[in-house]
Parts: structure tokens; sequence; C-alpha cells
């Protein structure tokens, strides 16, 4: 009697074979080892779909994975972007405020001898690496001092006074003071203003603050004023005495503080001493606001108060939107 096996020769499954004096086996014993291999061929083709389709999810895993981890490094990189054009935009604001704040004055006689009229405002335009600055250099002592009138005044006046540069900005501001309770009262254009839309923006402020401020020390320079501050800082002198004021802005070179005080239209009698506290023919006070912008970022505005009256140390007051 023969005995083999295909599947021990590792040739494959193949029914066994038993030989006896040269007879075949039983058919029975035949079909037996012929559903073995058919048996062991669908486990294996089943084993190997499992195998394709765990492949398939695992490649699917790692594809989302290494998206997100695309995703991540991009929000990464453009946030890294971000950080470094707001850096040098910071950078550029300072620059601006350290090397034209301290030559504000100088800018403006210089602006006034070339056009040859009053200039309490200055406008430049610029370019810092690639960023785009624009400035104004202003007189805050050509503005009306609201802490002068709300201390020497009242409330009230200080309130008109608000009110008539509110008009500047629309309908945008509406006037709500809120002093402190020591001095300097006012300190910010935010205890002055609000928005019936709730925030403001600094534009307003900006267009609000052209005739107006917080800082100096209340006399007005009144060679650069407007003729709307002049009559609200002179209203003690009168009617006439403002718009006297406001025909001498004219000429060339316009009279000093000396020279007003003997026009008979302006100082009479007791009104010597109350022009000397009103007015001023030199700027001790000045400010800078920048508008600046990356390409792809959205406008910041900054503002820088030099003010140097007084006989303390000069002081810088920085705000920013």
């Amino acid at each position: 009697m023969q005995f083999w096996n295909d599947r021990v020769m590792g040739v494959g499954w193949a029914p066994l074979t038993l030989r006896r004096n040269g007879e075949r086996c039983p058919p029975r014993i035949v079909r037996l080892h012929q559903c073995e291999r058919t048996d062991f061929r669908a486990t294996r083709a089943r084993r190997q779909g499992f195998v394709l389709l765990m492949v398939l999810v695992l490649l699917a895993v790692m594809a989302a994975a290494l998206a997100g981890l695309c995703r991540q490094s991009l929000r990464n990189a453009l946030a890294a972007t971000s950080d470094a054009g707001d850096l040098q935009r910071r950078w550029g604001v300072l620059s601006c405020q350290a090397a034209i704040l301290p030559h504000a004055e100088l800018l403006l006689s210089q602006a006034e001898t070339t056009r040859r009229q009053p200039v309490r405002a200055l406008d430049l335009d610029f370019q810092l690496g690639g960023q785009e600055f624009s400035v104004r250099v202003a007189d805050e002592q050509a503005k009306v001092n609201l802490n002068f009138l709300y201390d020497s005044r009242g409330r009230t006046n200080a309130e008109t006074a608000a009110r008539a540069a509110a008009r500047q900005a629309g309908d945008r501001l509406s006037v709500s003071l809120r002093p402190l309770d020591i001095a300097p009262r006012l300190v910010s254009f935010g205890q002055i203003f609000t928005s019936p839309g709730g925030a403001i923006s600094a534009i307003d402020f900006r267009a609000a603050s052209s005739d107006v401020t917080c800082w100096g020390d209340g006399k007005l320079n009144w060679r650069r004023a407007s003729a709307a501050a002049i009559s609200s800082q002179c209203q003690p002198l009168g009617i006439g005495a403002a718009n006297r004021l406001v025909a001498l802005q004219s000429a060339n070179p316009p009279p000093g503080i000396a020279d007003l005080l003997n026009d008979p239209q302006i100082a009479q009698g007791q009104q010597t001493n109350l022009l000397i506290q009103l007015l001023a023919e030199q700027s001790t006070c000045h400010s800078i606001w920048i508008m600046s912008h990356a390409q792809s970022g959205p406008v910041r505005y900054d503002l820088a108060v030099l003010d140097q009256s007084g006989s303390g140390p000069a002081r810088t007051m920085r705000f920013s939107w």
C-alpha cells in the first residue's frame, strides 16, 4: 500500500490518494479530500480580502493624518508671516514716532514757509519695508483744550465745544463726558465721545480731534487755530476780538502777543491779563497720527502726543486701534 500527499510535497493541496494493490481509494474518500482543498482556498481568499481592507483603511488614516499635518503647517506658516508683518509694522510706527514727533514744530514751520499760510496739520505718505504709512503731524496747541474749558468755564462749555468737534464725524459720534476726579480730568478721547453703534473707529476719532484736544497747557496758538477754535477760546473777549484775531492770521508776519495787547479791538482794560491766559504764539504740544497696514493685513491706527508744556519733563502718550 502506497501513501502520498501533494500538500506535504509542497505542490499544494490535493486529495489524499491511497493505493492498495493498484486500486484507488473509494470515491467517498476522494470527495472528502476535494472538499478540504476547496475550503482552504475559500479561507485563504477571505484572509487576503481582509488584509487588503486593512491596508486600505491604514492608507486612508495616514492620508487624513498627513492632510491634517499639512493644514496645521500652513496655519503655522500664515501665523508666522502675520506675526512678522505685525512686528515690522510696530517697529515702523515706533520709528516714525521717534523720528518725526520731536521735530513736529520744525516740519510745520517749514510747511508754513513754503505755503505762506498757517499750517496746523501736515500729511505725509511713505513706505517702510513694503508697508504703507500715512502720517498726520498736528499742532495740539492750535486746538481748544477741553480740560481748560472744563476747569475754567464748567462742564457745559466743554460739552458744547466737544459737540461742535463731533460734527466732523457726522452722526457717528455723540458726546458724553466722563471726567476723572483728579486733574487732568480728561486724558483720552474715550472719555469724551461715544458711538450709537458701539465701538468707535479711529478715523472718527481723528476727524473729531481736528479742533479739540485733551493735552497741553490750555493756551491756544491763535496763529494756527481755526476760526471755530478761536471763537470758542476767546468767548470771554467777545465776538469782535475773535473776528479781529482771525483777520490778523493772514498778516505776514502775524503779530505777537505783545502787539495784540496794544490792539484796542482785542484787549481793553481788564482783558489784558485774560488775553495772556488764553493765547500763545508758540506751541509746546504736538501729535502724530499714523495709519499703517501691510499688503494683506488690516489698517491700524496709532496716536502719539508729545506734551512739552509746563516746567516738568516732557510726556509722551500713546494710543492704538
